[in-house]
């Protein structure tokens, strides 16, 4: 009779690891499609056309910016600007002069693939 205990409590033990492994790779793809969507979504709006490209002093700048700052605030984050504001203000110029001999845009990969982008022709 032991014996026959014993193996039950085995089989049982098995099968409740099996379910736990089942429901936690369950979980984690639920967690990782809500990501997907959740940035998938978060790019569309910020690249969609109503956004003007997010140009400077647009109507597009600001929904942007009053998206991300009702995002900090959904998570909790804390102001930590002087002014008690998320924004922090910057000077851009728009002048139109282009230092091409310094002006450039590199990028590395993961894999440390280099990519360096023509000025005027890929930015």
């Amino acid at each position: 009779m032991r014996v026959f205990f014993r193996r039950v409590l085995i089989v049982t033990v098995c099968l409740l690891l099996r379910l736990t492994t089942d429901a936690l790779q369950a979980a984690e793809e639920l967690s990782r499609e809500a990501i997907v969507s959740r940035v998938r979504g978060d790019i569309e709006f910020h690249t969609s056309d109503d956004q003007e490209g997010r140009g400077i002093e647009t109507k597009g700048i600001e929904r942007s910016a009053e998206r991300i700052i009702a995002e900090y605030q959904k998570l909790g984050l804390q102001p930590a600007m002087p002014d008690g504001s998320f924004r922090q203000p910057f000077e851009v110029s728009l002048g139109d002069v282009v230092i091409s001999e310094s002006t450039h845009v590199k990028l590395t990969a993961p894999d440390g693939t280099v990519t360096e982008l023509k000025l005027n022709d890929e930015f």
